[in-house]
């Protein structure tokens, strides 16, 4: 159903935002989660399987790069969940 999409989940690494993440990922999404704190955010990527970006949500600079690094990597977006 999600074959060939790309999408980020802030507050990817716990809870709701995880279960979307994994949802995602189950329905063939590739993945980028973001949170705050790098060690859980990064224990989860690997756990799930997908990529992980520090990125506090409320700092514009620093979610302008995680969405332009997540489009380098995998040539688009195409959804963006804020959990």
């Amino acid at each position: 159903m999600l074959k060939d999409k790309v999408a980020i989940i802030t507050g990817g690494a716990t809870g709701i935002g995880k279960a979307i993440a994994s949802k995602y990922l189950d329905y063939g999404a590739e993945v980028v989660i973001a949170g705050r704190t790098e060690e859980t955010g990064r224990e989860t990527a690997e756990e799930l399987g997908c990529e992980f970006h520090q990125c506090d949500v409320t700092e514009y600079e620093q979610l302008e790069t995680l969405v332009n690094s997540t489009v380098d990597e995998y040539g688009q977006l195409d959804v963006m969940s804020v959990s």
